[in-house]
């Protein structure tokens, strides 16, 4: 299938097949791999529609396109031969054969480009956060007084720094190990509800929704701009409960 990514500010996200969160490392690394393409050999200056055939390039096993600005190069592979694949750039009619790694990269799945990670904060750059555990609902806001940061409840009580940042990285450290697109049913009584406000620098605000459940022995999340469940890698949730029991 097609997927097609757009740059937001310093994110990548899908716009094909639908939108959510791409993983900035995989698809960097995926780009760096088509911009550092390297011609193993050169084939022929053009070729005939039943060449084209032969190559593997009428129907290419995979297509890239890089867009910048209005700048646009489209890489398309063929068959692959000797360790070598047929290739063109099809704004060229030269054939052209590289090396085979970028096949890997080009040929990789969804799941492969999605975010792992269900939150985007991080320690240092959440300013607020509401967690919701049943009925009971604690907020957190961040303060900077005399140049110094910290941490304060709803009732505007100071909390432990260091007890905040140790939910927050316990929570960033959240990682999806699988994707399955219909929403699991545990999610509708959630054990957490996360709703954070953050920014790396003064000027970006952004925010974030994340809902954690158990799923029999397992803990599953979900977020309104991700589709379906994120099956969770371990089971994180007694420790992050006990992070949260501590900041009352």
């Amino acid at each position: 299938g097609t997927m097609q990514f757009e740059r937001k500010g310093a994110n990548w996200m899908f716009v094909k097949p639908r939108a959510m969160r791409a993983d900035f490392a995989a698809l960097e690394g995926a780009i760096t791999s088509l911009s550092a393409t390297l011609m193993q050999k050169y084939v022929a200056d053009s070729a005939t529609p039943a060449e084209l055939a032969q190559y593997g390039l009428s129907r290419p096993s995979a297509t890239a396109s890089l867009v910048t600005g209005d700048s646009r190069v489209t890489l398309a592979l063929g068959r692959t031969d000797n360790a070598e694949t047929y290739a063109r750039d099809l704004s060229k009619p030269a054939i052209v054969m590289v090396a085979p790694t970028i096949v890997a990269d080009l040929n990789k799945t969804v799941n492969d480009f999605r975010r792992k990670e269900l939150f985007d904060l991080r320690s240092f750059s959440a300013t607020r956060v509401e967690i919701t555990r049943g009925s009971e609902k604690i907020v957190l806001d961040k303060a900077t007084a005399d140049g110094k940061e910290t941490w304060k409840n709803a009732a505007g009580k100071e909390v432990d720094a260091v007890k905040v940042n140790d939910l927050l990285t316990r929570l960033s450290n959240i990682r999806a190990q699988s994707f399955e697109d219909s929403t699991d049913s545990a999610l509708k009584t959630p054990a957490l509800v996360v709703a954070a406000q953050f920014g790396e620098n003064k000027d970006e605000n952004r925010s974030e929704t994340v809902t954690l459940a158990r799923s029999g022995e397992s803990l599953v999340g979900s977020r309104p701009d991700e589709p379906g469940t994120l099956k969770i890698e371990g089971t994180p949730l007694d420790d992050i409960l006990k992070a949260v029991d501590a900041l009352k």
